[in-house]
């Protein structure tokens, strides 16, 4: 038996067919913590998510226009982010899943929290133009990011898009009204088919789409690119989307994704002038005159992988649940979930990019084991996970965060019952819980 609850490749239905995950609450996406909007948290549970509105957090001293200035304070900002999820996890069992999509948590004059609960629609102005299917009727694979989810429709696989705030429900409508724009332009041949408007008790939230596929352009693809980015705007169609990570080359040939960056124009002038930055420079740029000789490694704006692709890492986590009578999650698993849990919540820097190497496996006579990989070990294979920098400094800093960890609560134990030697039949003997979380870095 294998276990893996590796935040960046969590998967629902592998879960699914170890356990009962039916009273598991899990938390996805990135981090979303914008200093004027308010910390966002996505829950998902039993099939059906709740977003959690928080306060905002503003980092003391920080000048939020300024970039280097908010990146600067990123990790503060994380910190507070953890904080209140750390008051989620003491509030997970009061949580109501189905009540409402929508739920502030306010912070009350006795310095407790409480769950206001307001269904809210995200997605508006978006008229359906083909088929709605209910969410409940998808059955959910993956959860990638708080607007990306991975499932499987009438045995077919699926990618959606779902509007889980105000920005997403408007990326929504503009990405329906992108698809129905290529498909009255007799454009259909560039875009992954859209197979339906998702639904939530009959209401539009998002959409659902037949999963991108292929590979990143390259050099050789040049002249593929120009010509398909020359016939969008030959239809009056201006891309904003011009970017190694967002023009997939297929079978069927070069594919776009990002379709709520489409603008139609109707003065080819206007259009000529916006399109000599949005199209030729950055696809100057995209390939490089001449081409870049790091060019599968990185491409100017340092993605490594296409946008919405299926090799994407993923940061869900499942919220430690308290332990009950006949509770579906075993103790050793709810052992390691409240480490996996706690050794990112004390360092927030430290789980961006820790559970990159984190490999767990499960045996009888072992229980639990969590490997951190070697982080100089490079995959040869092309959906392995990202190599971290070889930069010097980077190597160092990397190598102390690992030492720091190592040094943390050694030894930790998990409950777990050995294996009895046979013949050794001791039917009243209450079991020794002495198996440990066993930890090392590749040959070390």
């Amino acid at each position: 038996m294998e276990a893996d609850f590796n935040p960046h490749h969590l998967s629902i239905r592998n879960l699914k067919h170890k356990m009962d995950i039916r009273n598991l609450v899990f938390v996805y996406g990135h981090p979303d913590m914008e200093h004027t909007r308010g910390r966002m948290y996505y829950l998902w549970k039993d099939d059906d998510y709740i977003v959690i509105h928080g306060e905002p957090y503003a980092v003391p001293g920080v000048d939020h226009n300024d970039l280097l200035s908010i990146l600067s304070a990123t990790k503060e900002a994380r910190q507070a982010y953890w904080e209140l999820l750390e008051v989620l996890q003491g509030m997970v069992d009061e949580i109501q899943f189905g009540r409402s999509n929508y739920a502030y948590l306010v912070r009350q004059k006795d310095g407790t929290h409480r769950l206001v609960y307001k269904p809210k629609r995200m997605v508006l102005n978006c008229p359906a133009w083909t088929r709605l299917v209910e969410l409940k009727d998808i059955e959910i694979t993956r959860l990638c990011w708080g607007h990306t989810l991975e499932g499987v429709w009438q045995g077919q696989d699926v990618d959606l898009m779902i509007g889980c705030n105000d920005m997403y429900g408007g990326a929504v409508s503009r990405e329906s009204q992108g698809y129905r724009l290529m498909h009255a332009l007799g454009l259909e041949k560039y875009v992954f088919e859209m197979l339906g408007h998702v639904t939530r008790n009959g209401v539009i939230i998002g959409l659902m789409t037949v999963p991108p596929t292929g590979r990143k352009a390259e050099p050789s693809d040049r002249f593929a690119v120009y010509q398909a980015i020359s016939d969008l705007q030959s239809h009056g169609l201006l891309y904003y989307a011009v970017n190694i990570q967002s023009i997939f080359i297929t079978d069927e040939g070069v594919k776009f994704i990002n379709l709520n960056t489409l603008h139609h124009y109707k003065d080819q002038d206007e259009l000529a002038k916006e399109a000599e930055d949005a199209h030729w420079v950055s696809l100057a740029l995209m390939f490089g005159d001449p081409p870049k000789p790091e060019w599968e490694k990185r491409n100017g704006n340092g993605a490594d992988w296409l946008l919405q692709s299926r090799t994407q890492p993923t940061n869900t986590f499942v919220i430690p649940p308290k332990m009950k009578p006949n509770y579906s999650i075993s103790a050793p698993a709810q052992a390691l979930v409240s480490w996996l849990w706690s050794a990112t919540g004390v360092d927030p820097e430290l789980g961006m990019f820790y559970p990159h190497h984190l490999k767990v496996k499960y045996s009888r006579s072992s229980g639990y084991v969590v490997t951190i990989v070697d982080p100089k070990a490079r995959k040869k294979s092309s959906k392995a996970v990202l190599a971290p920098s070889d930069d010097d400094d980077d190597k160092e800093s990397r190598s102390s965060k690992y030492q720091d960890l190592l040094a943390i609560d050694k030894p930790l134990t998990l409950p777990g019952v050995p294996r009895r030697p046979r013949g050794q039949h001791r039917p009243y003997d209450r079991p020794t819980h002495t198996q440990k979380l066993i930890i090392y870095r590749g040959d070390d």
